[in-house]
């Protein structure tokens, strides 16, 4: 099967109808979200049995080929999530399972050409991943704040267009969007330092922990993702050929440095849109932590039938 030919699309098509049809129905409450999910739950297992009884029928019992790879505990731990609703299992089949499914539909290293049933079997329990993490997550929204089913939508959409977009223009600049990832990453990091300090504290003099932990631990970490930025702009910035930090390079300015600083630039100008639109958002002052046994903002938002 060609990469992204027309068998491959249609794969991925169907099995994003599907999850978005059982997530929408899910949410409207048009299907009884429990059925479907351990419907996908036990879907996951009853194919994973099905696929070792087979595979080990033909291969016999290796230590090569014994399920102990990456995907085979996302795999497992998404049917947990659909079985149980842990929320911590649940969280994990979200990060772990999506994103490695999801890579997987994307680019699938199959053994068998299609439609033989390795191959059939690859897509059937990738997608049952992804299945089953759309219906847990996206099937259930919270009533006031409308998450995460549109947020994540729309940002699938975004990464699609984005990727298909690198990929031709020049391939190398795929490479490029992964190093600028990193700046994301110090931004993320380095603004969760700063906001842990800044929402707890009213809780920092009260005991030499809660001043180490909560304040002087936070702070260093932002600063120190403040100048691991600083360099990483610094450096990437100029643009030699392909000999630097680079790849790719447009008017001797670097790939990496466009897509992170460019990144940043694109969400200046969104906030500045949304400030204009929702003022009252951003007039909200900096919170803080209500204390020990007060309720806590959105903690409604729990998995649940």
């Amino acid at each position: 099967m060609r990469l992204f030919g027309p068998t491959h699309l249609c794969l991925l098509l169907a099995i994003a109808l599907v999850c978005l049809a059982l997530s929408l129905l899910c949410r409207r409450r048009q299907v009884p979200l429990r059925a479907v999910r351990l419907a996908a739950g036990w879907g996951i297992i009853v194919n994973e049995l099905i696929w070792w009884t087979f595979r080990y029928s033909h291969e016999g019992l290796h230590l090569w080929n014994l399920p102990f790879q990456l995907c085979d505990v996302t795999l497992w731990m998404s049917a947990l999530a659909c079985l149980t609703l842990h929320s911590r299992v649940v969280e994990f089949a979200y990060f772990g399972g999506l994103a490695g499914a999801g890579m997987a539909l994307v680019t699938p290293d199959l053994w068998t050409p299609w439609p033989s049933y390795p191959a059939i079997y690859f897509f059937v329990a990738h997608g049952g991943i992804v299945l089953a993490v759309s219906v847990l997550v996206f099937g259930r929204i919270h009533p006031k704040y409308m998450t995460p089913f549109w947020g994540t939508i729309i940002l699938a959409a975004l990464s699609i267009i984005w990727y298909v977009a690198l990929t031709w223009w020049n391939v190398n600049a795929l490479y490029d969007a992964i190093s600028a990832i990193g700046m994301m990453v110090c931004i993320a990091y380095g603004g969760t330092g700063l906001a842990c300090t800044v929402y707890f504290r009213k809780e920092l003099l009260k005991s030499a922990k809660n001043f180490f932990l909560m304040g002087v631990a936070p702070t260093v970490g932002a600063i120190m993702f403040a100048a691991i930025l600083i360099k990483v702009i610094h450096d990437d910035y100029p643009y030699d050929g392909g000999n630097g930090a680079s790849y790719t390079g447009i008017h001797g300015i670097g790939g990496v440095f466009l897509m992170g600083v460019g990144t940043m630039v694109v969400g200046v100008i969104l906030m500045i849109i949304m400030w204009i639109a929702k003022p009252e958002f951003f007039k909200r002052g900096p919170e803080t932590w209500p204390g020990e046994g007060q309720p806590i903002p959105y903690a409604d938002e729990r998995i649940s039938d």
